[in-house]
């Protein structure tokens, strides 16, 4: 049977099925590149230090199943980016690629598919999904990933945890206090006392994540998001 591949944008690019393609040098130096000396567009494999075409690129995503594409939310280039690896995944899997956003909140999906059958158009599916979700203002930087999505018949997965979840477990002391519906819908393998995780949220966030209640509520929250995210992408 073949399986699905999905794409995770801001999340993951799931790739099945498909031989590793190895990157090799000619000569050993260091990998770090100087900056100045790169062009616009420009594709450096980072362990190597290696420019690649975008084709090279393709070919070795191609060899995963899961593969990240990291984003800064507000730029236009980072979303052209993920615009042309989408295209060419699915150019090379045809009817075996998915796209997970983490834009998206998992409670949306039956709408998110409405919205890809045709059966919602792009106005509502702003005003309704978009904007509960993620906020109207940040549309047109995903507008062209999703219409490409919608018309090529590619899945998209809502990843992240509904909004309702993550505004209670502020709220509350511990988890088990959550209503039991709420409760349910936490992430089966969330662990809250990974000093590695916690330390990782803390030198991304700073001073957010500090060891007041205020830090543990939002070291929660972030927790819930990562393993919702995961576990929806697995």
């Amino acid at each position: 049977m073949r399986s699905n591949v999905p794409v995770l944008l801001a999340a993951a690019l799931l790739l099945g099925g498909c031989a590793q393609t190895l990157l090799t040098v000619d000569r050993v130096e260091s990998p770090y590149r100087d900056l100045s000396t790169l062009q616009k567009g420009d594709i450096v494999h980072l362990p190597t230090g290696r420019l690649l075409t975008e084709e090279e690129l393709l070919e070795f995503l191609s060899g995963y199943r899961v593969v990240y594409v990291g984003e800064t939310h507000d730029n236009v280039f980072d979303h052209d980016v993920e615009l042309r690896i989408l295209k060419g995944l699915a150019e090379r899997f045809p009817g075996r690629v998915a796209l997970g956003l983490e834009m998206l909140r998992r409670p949306y999906q039956d709408q998110v598919d409405r919205f890809l059958a045709g059966e919602m158009g792009e106005r509502e599916f702003v005003r309704t999904v978009w904007s509960e979700s993620w906020g109207p203002q940040s549309w047109p930087y995903y507008r062209e990933i999703l219409l490409f999505a919608r018309e090529n018949k590619i899945p998209v997965r809502a990843l992240n945890a509904g909004r309702d979840l993550t505004r209670a477990a502020v709220r509350v002391d511990e988890l088990e206090d959550l209503d039991p519906e709420l409760r349910d819908r936490l992430p089966e393998d969330l662990d809250l006392d990974d000093p590695y995780h916690r330390a990782f949220i803390q030198g991304i966030f700073g001073g957010h994540s500090k060891g007041t209640s205020h830090g543990d509520a939002f070291y929660r929250v972030q927790a819930i998001w990562d393993e919702t995210m995961a576990e929806t992408a697995a």
